[in-house]
């Protein structure tokens, strides 16, 4: 029988709890604070709704796509290639993108020393260009030139950097074998264009 009682009366508290939390949010006529005034008749903005805005949807985004360029238009023969100091080497040349038929211009390149007993194979994982580990890196330019110079003579694969991932270049040739470059000490050496399947 107390237990009933205690019951009723906590279900009269809680229906009176809910009464009064309704009413309170029902009441329309709420009290503003901290509004600005309002002179002349001007309006308030309330940034509601958001104003309309003009989307173009189109992809790639207007203006940002490169003209296509066959590979055969570029040209690495009048680049000034640079004088290595005694024993080192120089090497030159113009990222492509052959997927795209584009340059690959303003962006991080390294060339990795190939590994492996014969010096002649892909490092296991490419993580970017650490010095200590015998890399030597450079940024193309806007035409997608770069030029490295005092490079150690030994085997390297070239290696770009792509939306998410380090692409290694690829013989021109033959897109499916990976381009590997012997650089010899006291050599210039100008490899035209190295070709990407970038991005």
């Amino acid at each position: 029988m107390r237990y009933n009682k205690i019951t009723r009366w906590m279900s009269l508290f809680l229906f009176l709890l809910l009464i009064s939390f309704l009413s309170a949010c029902a009441n329309e006529k709420g009290t503003a604070t901290n509004l600005p005034n309002v002179q002349n008749g001007s309006e308030i903005s309330t940034g509601y709704p958001a104003p309309a805005l003009e989307v173009d949807e189109s992809y790639p985004a207007q203006g940002t796509r490169q003209a296509y360029i066959p590979a055969s238009d570029l040209s690495t023969d009048n680049v000034v290639m640079p004088t290595p100091e005694k024993g080192l080497a120089s090497v030159a040349g113009i990222l492509y993108s052959y997927t795209e038929g584009v340059i690959i211009p303003d962006t991080l390149f390294y060339m990795t020393p190939a590994t492996g007993e014969n010096k002649d194979s892909v490092p296991t994982f490419l993580s970017g260009p650490k010095k200590e580990e015998g890399d030597f890196s450079g940024w193309s330019d806007a035409n997608g030139l770069f030029i490295l110079n005092n490079v150690v003579p030994g085997n390297y694969y070239i290696v770009v950097w792509a939306p998410f991932d380090w692409i290694i270049g690829v013989k021109p040739d033959n897109t499916d074998t990976l381009l590997l470059l012997v650089l010899e000490s006291d050599n210039q050496s100008n490899l035209g264009v190295v070709n990407f399947p970038w991005p």
